[in-house]
């Protein structure tokens, strides 16, 4: 004779089973679903680099910075050599000026450089100016150099310069390298 109301042990003992094995399928979905907005950064744009190696490519990736309430997040734009061997080099950073960078061209001249135009916008009431700030980067390419693959060509940059362009301080500025056709007139120039 059985007495009660009919609660079998068994039964509760397999359906907590299902229930916790349930539970933990939810939970692994739900991590595998919403890792990719973990994902700091994220591929921007290849170039093949060929022309300086075969199997090599530059890519430009950016990275976020925490992310804001309202608008997009900031975030650091990394360039990068990646080679078919597997071998990867971070060759320059592009840090937040007062707003995200923007990579506007790459260039590759006879004479192994690497010429990165880079454009911040700049929109400030406060600070009077409203236009965008251009810097150029130039890089040589160095095969044989066992400290850096890229170093920064120092001089170049200062040949090429950073400028506004835009109106700062109430009076109109302009860059004259913004875009990669002026970039590559002052490269003859200049002789490289």
């Amino acid at each position: 004779m059985q007495v009660g109301v009919g609660f079998d042990i068994e039964w509760r003992v397999r359906v907590v089973k299902k229930l916790k094995g349930l539970l933990l399928s939810l939970v692994f979905l739900t991590i595998s679903w919403s890792a990719p907005a973990w994902c700091d950064e994220y591929l921007v744009q290849r170039l093949s680099a060929g022309q300086l190696k075969r199997g090599c490519d530059l890519s430009l990736y950016a990275i976020e910075t925490e992310r804001v309430a309202i608008g997009r997040p900031d975030h650091t734009v990394d360039l990068r050599w990646i080679c078919e061997d597997g071998k990867s080099r971070i060759i320059d950073t592009y840090q937040i000026e007062g707003g995200s960078p923007q990579v506007i061209t790459i260039l590759f001249r006879r004479n192994r450089h690497i010429i990165v135009l880079v454009k911040w916008e700049a929109r400030s009431r406060n600070a009077d100016v409203f236009g965008d700030y251009y810097k150029i980067y130039a890089y040589q390419y160095a095969p044989t150099s066992v400290d850096k693959l890229f170093p920064v060509d120092r001089n170049l940059m200062s040949k090429l310069g950073e400028g506004w362009e835009g109106d700062v301080a109430g009076k109109s500025v302009h860059f004259p390298y913004k875009d990669a056709a002026a970039i590559r007139k002052a490269l003859d120039r200049f002789g490289y």
